[in-house]
């Protein structure tokens, strides 16, 4: 049966320094062709520095979302979002994309790949926006939303 989008949208858990906000995970049999990651700021007061970037390794999550089908007839999906790690991923050293949003809650990005040339995740990888820098220590939470095709 053919595959279509599907959909997940988080709130990380707040973060006052560096730290991973939410990963979009493959399974183990279905390469994921993302489309587009949004950003928000969900608590005004700080300006963070996100970044997209690679999982060189996978981490274990204690915390998960599993996506919906934009097609209610699709299959379920095979990927997962995390949240919250009892082991943390690695992260690769160098983002695919960085942004830096105002302190202003609901301030926010769209990271976007056309249908014909989107970001592959390939079988059991991931990729994760992070937090690389925020302007002060206020504990600030991103709301993250996923939309890719398996």
């Amino acid at each position: 049966m053919a595959r279509g989008y599907y959909e997940t949208g988080v709130r990380s858990a707040s973060l006052t320094a560096a730290g991973n906000y939410a990963d979009l995970r493959a399974g183990a049999n279905v390469p994921l062709r993302v489309v587009e990651i949004g950003v928000s700021l969900g608590v005004a007061g700080a300006s963070p520095t996100l970044t997209l970037s690679r999982e060189t390794a996978v981490g274990t999550a204690s915390t998960t979302a599993t996506p919906q089908a934009e097609e209610t007839a699709d299959p379920a999906s095979t990927a997962l979002v995390g949240t919250a790690w009892s082991v943390a991923p690695t992260v690769a050293a160098t983002p695919l994309r960085r942004i830096t949003l105002p302190a202003t809650l609901g301030a926010g990005w769209v990271w976007a790949w056309p249908e014909s040339n989107p970001l592959i995740v390939p079988v059991s990888l991931a990729v994760i926006v992070t937090l690389a820098a925020i302007s002060s220590a206020v504990a600030t939470a991103i709301d993250v939303y996923f939309r890719h095709l398996e």
